[in-house]
């Protein structure tokens, strides 16, 4: 393909070839968010251009880093109206710069180029450019990437959040027996739709592949912890934000989309019910949140 259209917790983004005889592929991850085409004034919230990997590269970060992490680096470019995203490579070559970003990030040049070694994709999104660049994007346009796990049950829609190792994905699996659908295991999106707190599908899932890219309200906040009972504990909204924080995928080397993430935050704090989970890994903590008032 020379042209793509992804729409992610309703956030339409654009990719097309540099070159029009040039040709990208995108992970099997993006394909439940693939539309054909939009319709009339449908609303473009991200534009970026896939260039070859040899074809172009972008230029390299001046200065200090925005951002520094052991895998990537955000910092101004040459260009006062850009960004530039570097990896770094497991070789102990200098970083590589990937991409080219706007400030605002609606719009990219994005280099096909994969992995710790910086080698070259077929790929016209790749780890970590993808994920940096759409889930900044997304908080900047209203919706809010979660590290947690989300399930639909009856309509309504549920969050479960923790560190790793917490449970996300058996709490997951184990609701997905009792009949509920599995959103994500790993990655979800909340945003509100008419006022109305909803949860939603990512594409960057965990252990269990099993995306589904729907749209609910959003019922139900709990932290998980393991423990030989099931029940679920009030948590003061000082807490539970402090706890919601920690598991939100929330841009630091951007001000305006920090600022947004926890107005996003103590706002639906205000509207849905949260609380800690405590939990044993099995059938009963299904079977007891059934039978809990709050729930």
């Amino acid at each position: 393909m020379n042209l793509a259209y992804l729409r992610i917790a309703g956030r339409l983004f654009h990719l097309h070839a540099s070159d029009p005889e040039s040709a990208f592929d995108l992970p099997g991850i993006y394909d439940p968010f693939l539309e054909a085409s939009p319709s009339t004034g449908d609303h473009v919230a991200g534009s970026y251009r896939i260039h070859a990997h040899e074809a172009w590269q972008p230029t390299p970060i001046q200065g200090i880093p925005l951002w520094r992490s052991d895998i990537w680096d955000l910092g101004k470019n040459a260009d006062d109206d850009r960004l530039t995203l570097s990896i770094h490579t497991a070789d102990e070559r200098p970083a590589v710069p990937v991409a080219s970003v706007s400030r605002d990030f609606a719009a990219a040049d994005l280099r096909q180029t994969v992995g710790r070694k910086a080698e070259p994709s077929a790929h016209g999104l790749n780890y970590p450019t993808d994920q940096v660049i759409l889930m900044t994007r997304l908080l900047l346009t209203g919706a809010l990437v979660l590290h947690a796990a989300g399930i639909v049950y009856e309509g309504k829609g549920y969050l479960f959040f923790g560190p790793s190792g917490a449970g996300k994905t058996t709490i997951s699996r184990l609701w997905a027996r009792s009949g509920a659908s599995l959103i994500n295991d790993d990655r979800v999106a909340v945003y509100r739709d008419k006022g109305v707190w909803t949860v939603t599908a990512t594409p960057w899932h965990g252990e269990d592949p099993r995306v589904h890219n729907i749209h609910v309200p959003l019922h139900g906040v709990y932290h998980l912890i393991q423990d030989d009972v099931n029940d679920i504990h009030p948590v003061p909204s000082a807490h539970m934000l402090a706890r919601l924080t920690s598991c939100a995928m929330i841009p630091f080397y951007n001000g305006e989309a920090v600022d947004e993430a926890m107005a996003m935050l103590e706002s639906l704090l205000v509207s849905v019910p949260a609380g800690d989970l405590s939990f044993t890994p099995d059938r009963r903590v299904v079977d007891a949140l059934l039978r809990h008032p709050h729930f």
